[in-house]
């Protein structure tokens, strides 16, 4: 992809994982085909080095995974921030965990945001 941003595809034990890195732009439908499918997305939602709330929900509409999973939220742009603007476009689930075990059969059937408890390493504060 262009604009100096890439996305990471990892296939492990029948699931696809997407990692959108610090994709900066709309994907268009030529992309779109090229990703394939995509099982569990993992999502930047810093709110200001990647992309638009815009931009994000047309990408992720676009590869159609089952399963987006929230990362980089901090301070600057929160979880819940994420949650009431991306709100009726997918359903979302909370869980306290810090880690999930998945395989096909357990991936929702429709796309749905799994918002994961971040694991703080020593000295983080969120």
């Amino acid at each position: 992809f262009s604009n100096f941003s890439s996305m990471f595809i990892v296939q492990s034990g029948g699931i696809c994982v997407g990692h959108m890195g610090h994709l900066r732009h709309i994907l268009d439908q030529k992309a779109f085909a090229k990703i394939g499918r995509i099982d569990v997305l993992l999502v930047p939602i810093d709110g200001r080095v990647t992309q638009s709330m815009d931009e994000l929900v047309h990408n992720i509409k676009g590869i159609r995974p089952r399963m987006i999973v929230p990362m980089h939220f901090n301070a600057m742009f929160t979880a819940e921030q994420f949650l009431s603007q991306i709100k009726g476009i997918f359903p979302a689930r909370r869980t306290t965990k810090s880690s999930i075990v998945l395989s096909r059969a357990t991936l929702p059937h429709k796309t749905e945001i799994l918002l994961m408890s971040p694991k703080i390493a020593f000295g983080e504060q969120y």
